[in-house]
């Protein structure tokens, strides 16, 4: 029967139930009473019933339309509530985590500026963030258990059912000790000489740059590894080694610690950041909410942004 039924008929019954006067029922829903008559009759004929009858004062429901009235009011008010738009996003009042996994750069870089802006217009939200795994995960995006990923373009494979948004661009800059012998400025076989200390290559993202160096045929001086930007800046501010950063991030090490900023090769790679999304909640209000926080934080570190509103 409901496979049969046009649903526009339902709301012809509920306008009929509702003023049992066919003229008065067709100017409700905005039919001509022609239209209305056609309409009714169709529905006489799939509820195999008269419905609605003649009488001295308009039409008197049938029994068997009055059985239908309310559950035929139901449905109507229900597919209304549940058709209408989604309600704005408040965050000012909201308390909703928001859940991210980022390479450490994110964590390091962005996080503090997010906190800051949050802190501002949605002093209730929550954001937690889990290191990036060495896989994009897809399943946690598609349920909505993960907000977004804060990759490296070209880190990682990305399914095509995803969506990938530009974020930032970054090169990178070397940083060294003050009392380091290394020069200021260092060519392409002076780079690869000198001893070096890198982030481990998933949790920083910024793996592209040996891959480069593969392609290229050269190996660097790599005799240290470390999990975080900041464990790395201390082992090169005591030993004089070479730490290759992102830029911006390069800015705040050399303000923290005893360091300078070394020049690398221009021929070095540059890399994009990216902010990857599932599209079942492109439309969500809180979704494209925070998205769009995350891209006025990333405007904001070159001053690029506009100052911190309630609205975004």
């Amino acid at each position: 029967m409901l496979k049969q039924m046009d649903l526009n008929l339902l709301k012809v019954f509920d306008a009929l139930m509702e003023h049992q006067h066919l003229t008065r029922a067709a100017e409700s829903i905005h039919l001509s009473q022609s239209a209305m008559s056609h309409a009714l009759a169709r529905l006489r004929t799939q509820l195999d019933d008269s419905l609605f009858v003649r009488a001295q004062t308009g039409m008197k429901p049938t029994a068997r339309a009055q059985q239908l009235a309310p559950v035929i009011r139901h449905a109507l008010r229900s597919l209304e509530v549940g058709l209408q738009p989604p309600e704005p996003f408040d965050p000012g009042s909201s308390d909703r985590t928001f859940r991210l996994s980022a390479i450490d750069y994110f964590e390091f870089l962005l996080l503090p500026e997010l906190a800051g802006h949050l802190q501002q217009c949605a002093p209730q939200v929550r954001v937690q963030v889990d290191l990036l795994p060495a896989w994009v995960p897809e399943d946690a995006l598609e349920s909505g258990e993960i907000d977004a990923v804060v990759s490296v373009s070209g880190h990682q494979n990305v399914s095509g059912r995803l969506t990938r948004t530009p974020w930032l661009q970054e090169r990178l800059v070397g940083l060294t000790s003050l009392t380091s012998t290394i020069a200021p400025e260092l060519t392409l076989p002076e780079f690869a000489r000198v001893p070096q200390v890198q982030i481990d290559v998933f949790s920083s993202g910024f793996g592209g740059l040996d891959a480069w160096l593969e392609a290229e045929g050269i190996q660097r001086n790599l005799v240290m590894t470390a999990l975080s930007y900041s464990v790395a800046a201390r082992v090169v501010e005591k030993t004089g080694y070479l730490l290759c950063v992102p830029e911006r991030i390069g800015r705040i090490l050399v303000q923290m610690l005893a360091l300078r900023q070394v020049h690398l090769p221009s021929v070095l790679p540059q890399f994009d950041i990216e902010l990857i999304t599932h599209p079942r909640f492109a439309a969500t209000p809180a979704h494209s909410w925070f998205i769009e926080v995350l891209r006025q934080v990333g405007d904001q570190l070159d001053g690029r942004g506009a100052s911190h509103s309630g609205s975004a």
